[in-house]
């Protein structure tokens, strides 16, 4: 037996249902996508399925599904099949992973064009397409700095206060975290931040804020860019 991803129909979604609820994340829009007779419903194979993909019609993203460990290429086989029925369609794709060990897995198999977003969900895009918008300029009369213990009180008090409810120590912040602010230079405040969630590894969860007299000015994606991560 040669195992060949097909596109099955949502009904078939009841033979792979241990599959599915195995998903420790995102169950109640897994099971809003069965009950959908237009979402689509992709397998690493059908006769013997370790992995499935479920693509609803609406809401941009696409929930994985399956085996934490699966069989060997099964999690390529079928992005490689969703790419081809998306042919000529240029948008990302927005995949929500359960398990971090498959974003490893989707690594290997196109680099290229990977981009995470966020804890568990990841872009991947058609080979030759830029995974992320080009960067554009910082806005005249910003700068772009890291933050430390100082920079992190400023923007606290007024860009983000939600970094002090997952780092009330600020000092711990500055040893442990990362994070980037944008800066109005003539008053030297915090006018927009961006910063982990969590110590950071190799992925990272950021919060992004902004202070209401600076919105609207392209701010917020600086300071992310600055450490080339996704909200």
């Amino acid at each position: 037996h040669t195992p060949m991803a097909v596109q099955l129909p949502i009904s078939d979604a009841a033979q792979i249902a241990p599959l599915l609820a195995a998903v420790p994340q995102d169950q109640s829009f897994i099971r809003a996508a069965v009950r959908d007779a237009k979402t689509r419903l992709l397998v690493d194979d059908a006769a013997q399925t370790s992995v499935a993909l479920l693509w609803p019609q609406h809401g941009g993203v696409m929930y994985l599904a399956g085996d934490r460990q699966p069989r060997e290429g099964a999690l390529a086989d079928i992005v490689r099949l969703l790419l081809s029925l998306r042919e000529g369609d240029n948008a990302g794709l927005r995949l929500a992973m359960p398990y971090a060990a498959w974003s490893a897995a989707l690594f290997d198999a196109f680099g290229y064009a990977f981009a995470p977003r966020g804890r568990r969900s990841f872009t991947l895009t058609e080979r030759g397409i830029a995974p992320v918008a080009p960067e554009p300029a910082v806005p005249l009369g910003y700068e772009i700095r890291q933050m430390d213990e100082s920079l992190a009180r400023d923007a606290a008090a007024g860009a983000d206060p939600e970094i002090t409810e997952y780092w009330p120590d600020l000092r711990e912040f500055a040893q442990r975290a990362v994070g980037f602010c944008a800066i109005e230079s003539s008053s030297g405040t915090v006018a927009s931040a961006a910063w982990s969630a969590d110590p950071a590894i190799d992925l990272m969860e950021i919060g992004v804020g902004t202070a209401p007299d600076h919105r609207g000015r392209g701010l917020a994606d600086q300071p992310r860019r600055a450490r080339g991560a996704a909200p």
